[in-house]
């Protein structure tokens, strides 16, 4: 029953862990080594709330919502560092689009990102979840949960970048010296 149990255990912490869906290609942004970045709050539900809603009951949302995106967006380049460059004035096709579906009322965050090549997803990660923040007014709680969930989205496309990168450097032809 001991043994039932710690196995019951361990596939929810691994479903609860690695319950991203991965689907598409990385192989092209890999290649192009850089990318726009964004953040889409529009249809997140923020403490229950619209953002509209929630920018009318927090005041500084909108004057605080820049630094909650730069603290992803920091966290997301610190663990891709050398692999991809990120910005939002890049000249380049690619984008790493960022939708946020919630952010709970401790500053959990559930968001899915699109590697878009124009206006076609090329590859996507969905589910992406963290914790917020433990104590602190509410955009601290929330700029916490940004930051924490730009490390677990940066980790994980780093390791898709990975991938891409062997798929890249199997597929190069052999050139043999004469």
């Amino acid at each position: 029953m001991k043994r039932l149990f710690l196995t019951f255990v361990g596939i929810a912490l691994t479903v609860m862990t690695y319950g991203q869906t991965i689907s598409g290609s990385f192989v092209g942004l890999a290649q192009e080594g850089k990318a726009k970045f964004e953040i889409d709050f529009s249809e997140a539900s923020i403490h229950g709330m619209s953002e509209e809603d929630f920018a009318v009951y927090e005041e500084d949302w909108d004057k605080d919502q820049p630094r909650v995106v730069a603290d992803f967006l920091g966290e997301v380049a610190d663990r891709l560092s050398g692999m991809l460059r990120l910005g939002s004035h890049l000249k380049t096709d690619y984008r790493l689009r960022v939708v946020v579906n919630s952010i709970s009322s401790r500053g959990d965050f559930v968001c899915d990102l699109y590697v878009m090549n124009g206006e076609q997803v090329e590859a996507s990660i969905r589910y992406i979840t963290a914790k917020g923040g433990i104590f602190g007014t509410k955009l601290n709680l929330i700029k916490d949960g940004a930051e924490h969930t730009g490390k677990v989205t940066g980790n994980l496309l780093k390791r898709e970048l990975k991938r891409a990168n062997r798929i890249i450097k199997k597929n190069e032809p052999k050139y043999e010296s004469a």
